[in-house]
């Protein structure tokens, strides 16, 4: 097996498990609003959410395009609940 076929599969292999990251993650937030969660538990549950991608991020499962935008999402869906309680 050579370097290119090694390479190639960890390539793959990081591929597939951000996308299964990302599917999870969004099967979550369908499950809380379908669940009607408190606000302060998805208040917590996007921040380690966050915390998450940026792990993932950091080793390198996520572009860095892709990880700003996530973050921004994650941020404006905060704010948004934490108005909702105002």
């Amino acid at each position: 097996m050579s370097l290119n076929e090694v390479a190639g599969g960890l390539v793959r292999s990081l591929l597939w498990f951000a996308v299964i990251f990302a599917l999870v993650a969004v099967a979550i937030q369908v499950a809380k609003k379908f669940r009607g969660r408190s606000s302060e538990e998805e208040a917590f549950d996007s921040s380690e959410a966050m915390t998450n991608f940026r792990d993932l991020h950091a080793r390198g499962g996520l572009s860095d395009e892709e990880y700003q935008h996530i973050k921004k999402k994650l941020a404006s869906e905060v704010r948004s609940s934490l108005n909702k309680d105002a």
